[in-house]
C-alpha cells in the first residue's frame, strides 16, 4: 500500500505572507472550507488561479511565492486561459453558463471587462494563437461554442459567438493544433496553415479535430480508454527522442473482461494508467480512426501504481510533467528518454501550467487549496496555500470527496471512484465485478448523479442500503485495505455522494425544450406503462424485472435505472448493447407495447431528453 493508510481528518496547511483579497466578508462567510482551484494561467510574469467554489481568481508572484490579491469575479469558475495579449485572460463560469473576459492591467487585481453568455455547463476555454478566435466546451448540454475575437490596440478585444456546434458526446478537454502541422488527403497534400482545434470526450474515449474558423469536422479519432484529462503537443527537435510531433494523451484504460480481483488489481489488469503518444500527422489526416493509432507508455507500477493521471505539460526541451491527479502526486521526467520520477504535491493535483522560462512547473490542489512549485531541474517541490484565512474543518461529505477522488483507497493506488464514475457520472463503459454475486458477466457502469435517492443498488437490486453498496464496492471492485473499510470512510462517501444531483436532460441543457412534444411524450410514457418501472418522481422503482434480456450468466431479472438524465448516459442497457436513446425505443423495443407512430416515437424520445 502506497504511503500511510487514509483517514478522514482533513489537514490543512499554514499560513503565508499577507495578501490582499476582495471578497467581502458575507460572501466570505458562505464559503466551504474549500475554495477549489482548479485552472492556472501565466501572463506577465504573474501565476493566477482560478476556483471553483467562489468564483475567484488569484494572482500570484510566483517568484516570491506570494498571493498578491483574490476578486470575486463570478460563481463557479472552471477554466482560465491567457489570451496571448499580455493584458487579458479568458475564464469560464460553469454555473453562471459564460465566458469571461479579465483585463490584468490593473495590478494585482483582474478585472471583469465583458462576459459573453455561452451553451449551458461550460468547462474548458483555449484561445488560438493568433488572438482571432477562442472555443469553449460545454460538458450537459454537448456543444463546442466557437468565439469570434476582434481585437483594438486601445479597447479590449470584442468577443461574439461565431458557431454553435451541437456534437453527440460530452466534451471537455480542448487543445489548440500547431498549424502547419500535417498534409492530408483533404488539402489535396498541401500543407494546413490554420490552426485546428482538439475536442475530447469528457467521459469516454473519443475526440474530433475541428477547423475554428468553419466549425467543420475535419478529423476523428477514438482512443481505447477514458478519462482523457491530460492533452499537450509535444513537438519535434533534433535534441529529442521523439522524432515528429506528437499529440500526448494521459488516459486511463479500463479493461472490461478482466474481474476484479486481488491479482488482477494488483498488476494493473483492471484499469490501468496510460501516457500515448499519436504522431500529429496521423491526428490531422483528415480520416475517421475508430482505434487511434500510436505508442503507449505504462504509468506507474505494482505496489507503486499512478492512478488518475490528469494535466500533462511538455517544454520545447522536451521535459515532461503529469499530474497523478489520484495519489496526489506528480510524475516527471527531465528528457524524453528518461523514466518518469515522482514527486508528492498537494490534494488532488487538477491543473498544471509552464512558467515562462519553462524551468518550472505550477500544480493547483483542488482538494487542499494550495499551489505547488516544481522546479524541473532539481525536481523540489514546494507546496503553498492559496489562503491565509482560518477555515472550518472540513464537512462529512467533504472529507468523502477527497475520498472519492483518491486512488490510494484502492489496491497500490491503481484507481480511485472516480476512474470509473467519471466526476460522479461514468465513464460508459463494463465491468466485471460482484455487484450481481458473480463474475463473468461485465455490466455497465452506472451514473452516481443522483444516486443517494434511488434505492436499492446494484444492477440485480441486492444492495438495500447505500452503505452495503459502498462497503462491497470498496472490498471487492477496488480490493480496499481492511484499515480503509471503516464506519467513517462508508459514511463520509455516503454524505458525499448525497450532494450529487442528477444532470440536465440534454434538451434543458441546449433550452431546445418543445413544452408541447414533451407534454404528448408524458402521455405516451402513461400509456405504455413505463411508470411500472420508471415511477416518477425519482423515475425508478424498487423492485427488478425480466425486460426481455439476460448477462452472460442467465440474469434475467433487473432494477431498473433511474431516468433523470437518460440522454446523458449513451450507451445503455446493462451490456451496451443499445448505442443511443432512439435505439432502445425503435431497435430493441424496450417497453413498447404494441406499435408506436413516428410522432409517438418523437414526443416520447422528447418527453425522455428533457428528464
Amino acid at each position: 500500500m502506497r504511503g500511510t493508510r487514509l483517514r478522514t481528518v482533513g489537514m490543512l496547511f499554514g499560513l503565508i505572507a499577507a495578501m490582499r483579497v476582495s471578497v467581502n466578508a458575507q460572501d466570505a462567510s458562505s464559503l466551504s472550507a474549500l475554495r477549489r482551484p482548479v485552472a492556472l494561467a501565466v501572463d506577465s510574469g504573474r501565476l493566477f488561479v482560478a476556483t471553483s467554489q467562489d468564483g475567484s481568481i488569484s494572482t500570484l508572484d510566483p517568484t516570491a511565492r506570494k498571493v498578491l490579491a483574490t476578486v470575486r469575479v463570478g460563481k463557479s469558475l472552471s477554466d482560465l486561459t491567457k489570451l496571448g495579449d499580455g493584458r487579458h485572460l479568458l475564464a469560464t463560469d460553469e454555473t453562471d453558463h459564460a465566458i469571461l473576459l479579465l483585463a490584468t492591467e490593473k495590478q494585482p487585481e483582474v478585472e471583469v471587462v465583458a462576459r459573453l453568455p455561452v451553451s449551458k455547463h461550460p468547462v474548458r476555454v483555449v484561445a488560438g494563437h493568433d488572438l482571432n478566435w477562442a472555443a469553449v466546451s460545454s460538458l450537459w448540454s454537448q456543444r463546442l461554442t466557437l468565439i469570434r475575437i476582434e481585437r483594438s490596440d486601445d479597447k479590449a478585444p470584442r468577443l461574439s459567438v461565431s458557431k454553435t456546434i451541437d456534437l453527440d458526446f460530452a466534451p471537455r478537454g480542448l487543445l489548440v493544433l500547431p498549424a502547419d502541422a500535417a498534409k492530408s488527403e483533404s488539402n489535396e497534400g498541401k500543407a494546413s496553415t490554420s490552426e485546428r482545434l482538439l475536442v475530447a470526450d469528457a467521459f469516454g474515449g473519443r475526440m474530433i479535430v475541428v477547423d475554428p474558423q468553419t466549425g467543420a469536422t475535419t478529423s476523428s479519432l477514438t482512443v481505447a480508454g477514458h478519462h482523457l484529462r491530460g492533452l499537450a503537443i509535444h513537438a519535434a527537435t533534433s535534441s529529442t527522442a521523439m522524432p515528429k510531433t506528437s499529440l500526448l494523451i494521459a488516459h486511463q484504460l479500463l479493461n472490461s473482461n478482466t474481474s476484479t480481483t486481488h491479482e488482477h488489481v494488483f498488476w494493473g489488469a483492471v484499469i490501468g494508467n496510460r501516457l500515448r503518444a499519436i504522431e500529429l500527422a496521423d491526428v490531422l489526416d483528415g480520416k475517421r480512426h475508430e482505434a487511434a493509432p500510436g505508442s503507449v507508455e505504462v504509468l506507474g507500477r505494482p505496489s507503486a501504481a499512478a492512478g488518475d493521471p490528469g494535466a500533462v505539460v511538455v517544454t520545447k526541451a522536451g521535459a515532461t510533467v503529469i499530474a497523478l491527479s489520484g495519489i496526489n502526486e506528480v510524475a516527471v521526467r527531465r528528457r524524453p528518454e528518461d523514466v518518469f520520477s515522482e514527486r508528492s504535491v498537494g490534494q488532488r493535483p487538477t491543473a498544471v501550467v509552464l512558467s515562462a522560462d519553462e524551468r518550472t512547473a505550477y500544480i493547483a490542489n483542488s482538494l487542499d487549496d494550495s499551489i505547488s512549485f516544481l522546479d524541473i531541474e532539481s525536481l523540489k517541490v514546494t507546496t503553498v496555500p492559496l489562503s491565509q484565512e482560518k477555515k472550518p474543518p472540513l464537512t462529512l461529505a467533504e472529507r468523502g470527496e477527497r475520498l472519492f477522488y483518491d486512488s490510494r483507497l484502492s489496491l497500490d493506488g491503481w484507481y480511485s471512484c472516480h476512474s470509473c464514475h467519471t466526476d460522479g457520472h461514468t465513464n460508459g463503459m463494463l465491468n466485471d465485478n460482484l455487484g450481481d454475486e458473480y463474475f463473468g458477466a461485465p455490466k455497465k457502469i452506472l451514473s452516481l448523479l443522483g444516486t443517494s435517492e434511488t434505492m436499492p443498488w446494484a444492477w440485480n437490486g441486492a444492495a438495500p442500503s447505500l452503505e452495503a453498496q459502498l462497503r462491497k464496492s470498496l472490498t471487492v471492485t477496488m480490493q480496499a485495505d481492511g484499515d480503509d473499510i471503516t464506519e467513517d470512510n462508508i459514511q463520509a462517501l455516503k454524505a458525499y455522494l448525497s450532494t450529487l444531483t442528477p444532470p440536465p436532460g440534454l434538451d434543458v441543457a441546449r433550452g431546445t425544450v418543445d413544452a408541447a412534444a414533451i407534454e404528448r411524450g408524458a402521455a405516451v410514457f402513461r400509456k405504455q406503462a413505463c411508470a411500472d418501472c420508471h415511477a416518477p418522481a425519482t423515475y425508478t422503482t424498487p423492485g427488478t424485472f425480466d425486460v426481455g434480456i439476460h448477462d452472460e450468466r442467465g440474469m434475467k431479472a433487473f432494477n431498473p435505472p433511474s431516468l433523470r438524465g437518460v440522454s446523458q448516459r449513451a450507451p445503455y442497457f446493462h451490456d451496451n448493447r443499445a448505442a443511443t436513446l432512439p435505439d432502445v425505443i425503435g431497435r430493441f423495443r424496450h417497453g413498447v407495447k404494441g406499435d408506436l407512430s413516428d410522432a409517438e416515437r418523437a414526443d416520447l424520445l422528447a418527453f425522455l431528453r428533457s428528464l
